[in-house]
């Protein structure tokens, strides 16, 4: 019985968030964060037909939050936005 917890797709978001994001993005590093994004998001799709164990479960996911931070952290210094003025 797949027993997938309701935060779940949040991580699919988060995936498909970066995947967008980084849609247009040239550099070598911002290709290799994509290409994680894509298998991450396979194996979360993977886990709709069978759950995972518990501790691949946790390190694929601690893994999405991980490459969320460090690909909006490249994505920030490659393209630095303005302070908004008030």
């Amino acid at each position: 019985m797949n027993t997938l917890s309701s935060q779940f797709p949040l991580f699919e978001t988060i995936c498909h968030d970066l995947l967008a994001r980084l849609r247009d993005e040239a550099s070598e590093q911002g290709k290799a964060f994509a290409a994680e994004a894509r298998t991450l998001a396979a194996t979360l799709e993977s886990w709709k037909s069978e759950s995972p164990p518990q501790d691949q479960r946790a390190a694929v996911l601690s893994r999405v939050l991980d490459l969320h931070r460090t690909a909006m952290d490249h994505l920030t210094l490659v393209d630095p936005k303005p302070p908004v003025s008030r």
